[in-house]
């Protein structure tokens, strides 16, 4: 179990709750989320960064047939999507032999129509290349999510910070909080696959 802790969260509706406290089972579920803005304390085990905890993001790749690339690049660009946040994924079935590579977890055959015009851009920068100057990348990351959750099987719960949800965890670190701006040193840091 892991108890973590940040200045801020992105809460399902899109709005930032402030001193979330989020459990986790052993397995990556949450078991508790609250958010504690005048009443935090601090608790034994319980881990504190400094920035925004989002739920991992969710990469759709359905638009993709796998067996056109080399397996080594292909590796390379699954690696990449992953350290730019992207814990989660969306496949058609031909990614299934290629699953080890995946370092997240993957939802294959879905009835949903594959996207024609995705890319292999991570999930991340397709956000944050879409943000008018000053944009608020709270907003755009839940625009997103909320996007891609409709896409998913009823019975996956990826892409919410709620009880009951098996998202992974990232840290936004480095972000300007009046407005939540993306400033030149963000970062992300994977917290929970």
């Amino acid at each position: 179990m892991r108890k973590i802790s940040a200045h801020y969260c992105l809460m399902p509706d899109g709005s930032i709750g402030k001193m979330p406290v989020i459990t986790f089972s052993d397995d990556g579920i949450i078991e508790d989320i609250r958010i504690a803005a005048e009443g935090f304390r601090e608790e034994p085990g319980l881990e504190y960064y400094g920035g925004v905890l989002i739920p991992g993001l969710i990469q759709d790749l359905r638009g993709f047939q796998a067996e056109e690339f080399d397996p080594d690049k292909l590796k390379r660009l699954l690696n990449r999507l992953y350290s730019r946040g992207s814990l989660r994924y969306l496949c058609n079935g031909s990614f299934e032999r290629y699953s080890a590579f995946f370092s997240g977890k993957v939802v294959f055959g879905t009835s949903v129509t594959p996207e024609t015009d995705t890319e292999f851009i991570s999930a991340w920068d397709k956000v944050t290349a879409d943000l008018p100057d000053n944009g608020n990348v709270a907003e755009a990351l839940s625009i997103y999510l909320k996007k891609i959750v409709e896409k998913l099987p009823p019975d996956v719960k990826w892409g919410v910070l709620e009880k009951g949800a098996d998202p992974g965890l990232i840290l936004i670190k480095g972000l300007d909080y009046n407005g939540m701006r993306l400033k030149q040193n963000t970062t992300l840091k994977i917290l929970i696959k």
